[in-house]
C-alpha cells in the first residue's frame, strides 16, 4: 500500500498550498516503512502563518531545503501504487488532485483508489472519544512523541493500518474489494456514550487520599500526570464529565489504558512531586507547568493571530493564552 500525508498552509487548495508531502510504501509485515518526505517551495507572496508553524513546526527557515512542487510530485509518482491509505483522506485528496492538475494535467483522475483509515476507525471504534490520527495511533501504541510533520504522520498511519487489518480480519474482511464493500455497506454508527480504553474497575479502586496520578498508554508510556486531594475523586472526574471537555483531554483519554499512582501524606507533598515529575518526564499532555501557557500573548488588530511578544503588528494584550482569541474574535 502507499501511505500519503500532506501538510499545507490552508484548509483547502482555495485557501492554501501544499507545504510538505510525505509518503511510504508499506505492507503488513513491515514494522517501520521507509518514509520519503519533501518540503515544497511556496509560490511568491505566500507566507506560513504563525498558526501553521505552531501546528506543524515548519517555519520559513526550514524552507531552505524545499524543492519545487513539480519535483516532489514526480518523486511521489515514482512510488505510485494502485491502492493508497490516508488518514482523513478528504483533506489530502483535495491537495493531491490540485497537484496532479498543476503538474500532470493529462493524468485526469488520480490513478489509485483510497481507503481512509479515519472512516474505518469510525466503524470499528464508534465509542472512542476521539479518532484523530494522534489519538488512534496512540490507542494502538504508536510512540508517545507529538505528531507534527508528514513523515511522522505517514509512519503513524502505517502503524494504524497494520492494527486495523487484524480487526478487519475478525470481521471476515480480507481484501481491498471486501473492505471497499464493507465501508459502503456498513454505516458509521453514532455513539452517544464515550467508551474509554481504561478499565472502570481500575479507576474506581483508587484510594480516597492525596497523591499523584499518571495516565499511561499502551506499553506504559506516561501521557499525563497530575496531583489530587483525592486520587479517586480526581481521576474519576475525567470519565464522568459529559460536556465541555477539552479536546486535548479527550485525545489523551482515547489513549490512556492504565494508571499509576503515588499516595502522599498531604496535598502539598503531591503538588511538589507533581512539579518535579513534570519537569523530569515532560509528559506530552502536561502544559500547565510548562510551555506556552506561561506566556502572555498579544493579538493583531483583526484578532486572527497572536504572538508571545508585542510588536507593531501584535499590540493588543496581554492575553492569558491563544484560546482567548476565539471569544474576542467572535465578538
Amino acid at each position: 500500500m502507499l501511505v500519503v500525508d500532506c501538510q499545507s498552509t490552508g484548509a483547502s487548495p482555495k485557501h492554501g498550498v501544499v507545504l510538505e508531502l510525505g509518503w511510504a510504501r508499506t505492507n503488513p509485515s513491515e514494522e517501520e516503512p521507509t518514509v520519503c518526505s519533501s518540503l515544497l517551495e511556496l509560490p511568491e507572496g505566500v507566507r506560513i502563518s504563525r498558526q501553521i508553524t505552531r501546528v506543524t513546526g515548519i517555519g520559513h527557515d526550514d524552507l531552505d531545503a524545499a524543492v519545487p512542487p513539480s519535483e516532489a510530485w514526480r518523486a511521489l509518482r515514482r512510488d505510485w501504487l494502485a491502492h493508497a491509505i490516508i488518514h482523513y483522506a478528504r483533506f489530502e485528496l483535495a491537495f493531491l488532485r490540485d497537484l496532479a492538475r498543476r503538474h500532470e494535467p493529462e493524468l485526469g483522475a488520480l490513478p489509485f483508489s483510497v481507503i481512509c483509515t479515519h472512516d474505518v476507525t469510525r466503524r470499528l471504534h464508534p465509542d472512542l472519544p476521539r479518532r484523530s490520527l494522534r489519538a488512534i495511533a496512540g490507542y494502538y501504541g504508536f510512540p508517545v512523541e507529538l505528531l507534527r510533520r508528514s513523515a511522522g504522520h505517514v509512519a503513524a498511519t502505517a502503524h494504524v493500518w497494520r492494527h486495523l487489518l487484524d480487526a478487519l480480519a475478525e470481521r471476515d474482511v480480507h481484501s481491498w474489494d471486501e473492505l471497499t464493500s464493507w465501508l459502503q455497506e456498513t454505516p458509521a454508527p453514532r455513539s452517544r456514550r464515550k467508551g474509554y480504553p481504561m478499565s472502570r474497575d481500575k479507576r474506581l479502586s483508587l484510594p480516597d487520599a492525596p497523591g499523584v496520578y499518571r495516565m499511561l498508554r499502551k506499553h506504559g508510556a506516561v501521557l499525563s500526570l497530575g496531583k489530587a486531594h483525592s486520587l479517586k475523586e480526581r481521576v474519576n472526574s475525567y470519565f464522568t464529565k459529559q460536556r465541555n471537555i477539552n479536546e486535548r483531554t479527550l485525545e489523551m483519554l482515547t489513549q490512556a489504558r492504565d494508571l499509576d499512582v503515588t499516595v502522599t501524606a498531604t496535598p502539598l507533598e503531591a503538588a511538589l512531586l507533581e512539579s518535579d515529575e513534570i519537569k523530569e518526564r515532560e509528559p506530552p499532555y502536561n502544559v500547565a507547568l510548562g510551555g506556552e501557557t506561561r506566556l502572555a500573548w498579544f493579538a493583531n488588530d483583526d484578532l486572527s493571530d497572536a504572538a508571545a511578544a508585542p510588536d507593531d503588528d501584535f499590540r493588543l494584550g496581554p492575553l492569558p493564552n491563544r484560546l482567548s482569541l476565539r471569544p474576542l474574535g467572535a465578538l
